[in-house]
């Protein structure tokens, strides 16, 4: 096994994963948020034990998840966000029992509460997979040639966080998910305050310029049962957003969002001078562009910047207005 440079095709000489093959290799290697997942027939792998899955992190280094199956031969990997999906030969998968195929939490290990044992006790093995919102497609050796999974007790992961995406310092605004009885949802707030164990969330906005509300809905009934992380994240201005503020802020707009680099800002008419100030804030509150424009309509070069999340800060005088803008 080996990796090599994209942009110029040379082989990566200072890597080498060395898995301990036992019969017929690496047969998958997929990636998710985080990290490059190897699958194959390989009990130990860059020098540790790892059972036929083993994840490294985009550096190239082995990462500690190591799940518990009852056999070394993975056949199929699939990313799923925070989780992976993995299909193979095993009665036991992420230290659960999980015929052939089972959904592991990347961060512990362990199998999810998604449990097709009920179906796949009598495959032979998994050697395809894919899944779409809560539909799983698995490929078993044999019979069924195709098998189609749909629900379970897994909560899927919201679509998105419904609330302002834009505020003012000490606004209060309110984020929420759908509802789904019996489930709980558990709330993260940075940049501001507020707490629920419900599918809505006040919250407080502090000073700013940029914050984030997030969420993981659980099923109680299941164990490591949670969706993925959801995360909205916003951008904070230093004043009320009401009345003149309020007309500004609806007549500043930038596109296109997402941009590859160059970004169009149109000022509100009531600028003063047809001047303001334009700061571009990262996620951690580093100021990562700073420009004066003048006149109505203006051109922001932000090709440097990386791909990420970013808060634009506009002062036009009297007011603070913010913009979330995507750097893909």
């Amino acid at each position: 096994m080996c990796r090599f440079d994209l942009a110029t095709g040379t082989l990566d000489s200072t890597w080498h994963p060395q898995p301990a093959i036992n019969n017929f290799g690496i047969t998958s290697i997929v990636r998710t948020n985080d990290h490059i997942f190897i699958g194959g027939d390989f009990n130990v792998i860059s020098g540790q034990n790892r059972k036929g899955v083993a994840a490294y992190d985009l550096n190239g280094v082995l990462a500690p998840f190591n799940q518990n199956s009852s056999s070394y031969e993975v056949l199929s990997l699939f990313p799923d966000g925070d989780n992976i999906w993995v299909g193979g030969n095993s009665y036991l998968l992420g230290g659960q029992t999980r015929y052939r195929i089972a959904q592991i939490k990347i961060s512990n290990s362990a199998a999810t509460c998604w449990d097709a044992s009920s179906v796949s006790d009598t495959w032979s093995t998994v050697q395809a997979i894919h899944v779409a919102g809560d539909t799983v497609y698995a490929g078993p050796f044999g019979s069924p040639t195709l098998a189609v999974l749909v629900g379970g007790p897994l909560p899927q992961t919201p679509a998105a966080i419904t609330g302002a995406a834009a505020v003012a310092a000490a606004q209060v605004a309110t984020y929420s998910v759908p509802l789904v009885a019996g489930y709980t949802y558990a709330w993260s707030i940075t940049g501001g305050s507020g707490s629920s164990t419900t599918n809505s969330i006040d919250v407080t906005w502090g000073a700013g310029p940029i914050g984030s509300v997030a969420v993981v809905v659980t099923n109680p009934g299941g164990a490591n049962c949670s969706s993925d992380t959801v995360l909205l994240e916003v951008a904070i201005g230093s004043t009320a957003i009401n009345g003149a503020a309020a007309n500004e802020e609806s007549a500043f707009t930038l596109f296109p969002n997402p941009t590859t680099g160059l970004v169009t800002v149109r000022l509100p008419p009531s600028t003063t001078g047809g001047r303001a100030d334009v700061r571009v804030v990262d996620a951690l509150g580093n100021i990562v562009f700073a420009s004066v424009m003048k006149g109505a309509v203006g051109v922001l070069d932000l090709t440097p910047l990386s791909s990420g999340v970013y808060c634009v800060l506009m002062g036009t005088g009297r007011n603070v207005v913010a913009r979330k803008l995507i750097k893909e």
